[in-house]
């Protein structure tokens, strides 16, 4: 249950100690020049991801997005690292709000945005709404500061797996595909869906 981290980082800032925007979850510290390659400012190394959080957790699930990364616990807590779309977090910092109480199984992550699945079959989403990222019916170009449930086609419904791309999301609903946001037709169509929808209904 131990999560190794390495990569691009970007944006170091080794006056600060910052490493990027967090995306690694490493927090401010930054080790010896052997680990750090600051021309192409990366890690060489897998590190471990040591937050205070995470002590005593055993981490099941990890997903990557552009920015930032999220972790799933085996307990169903999330926590998120990097830039989420709603703030910048230099270690593993616990999701809570809506999803306070429940079990969440499955986690995903697009460019600026977040998705998780609950035990119970209901999906959570939160970050950048840009497209429609989030499935709520809008959009609105903003930024969603909590998780909240997507409803629309998946009201009622039990949801056993969620996925997502840079702009778009699709779950597993009942045995059928539904999708929503931009491009979820293999790329091929750049159109907007705003909420669940199911894919060949939405070509």
């Amino acid at each position: 249950g131990r999560v190794f981290a390495w990569g691009h980082i970007g944006n170091c800032i080794a006056g600060n100690g910052r490493l990027g925007n967090g995306r690694l979850g490493l927090g401010t510290g930054v080790r010896g020049a052997e680990w750090f390659d600051a021309t192409y400012e990366c890690l060489k190394f897998p590190t471990e991801i040591k937050g205070a959080l995470f002590q005593d957790k055993r981490i099941i699930q990890v997903a990557a997005g552009v920015s930032h990364s999220l972790f799933l616990g085996e307990d169903g807590s999330v926590f998120t690292s990097g830039e989420d779309g709603l703030n910048t977090c230099w270690a593993p910092t616990l999701i809570e709000g809506a999803l306070v109480g429940l079990q969440v199984t499955e986690i995903g992550c697009g460019e600026a945005f977040s998705a998780v699945l609950t035990q119970e079959g209901r999906v959570f989403t939160w970050g950048s709404n840009a497209n429609g990222l989030l499935g709520q019916g809008c959009e609105a170009d903003a930024v969603a500061k909590e998780p909240a449930e997507v409803k629309g086609a998946l009201s009622g419904k039990k949801v056993t797996a969620v996925a997502c791309g840079r702009s778009h999301t699709l779950a597993l609903a009942n045995g059928e595909v539904v999708g929503w946001g931009r491009g979820m037709h293999l790329c091929l169509d750049q159109s907007k869906i705003l909420e669940p929808t199911a894919v060949g209904a939405a070509s």
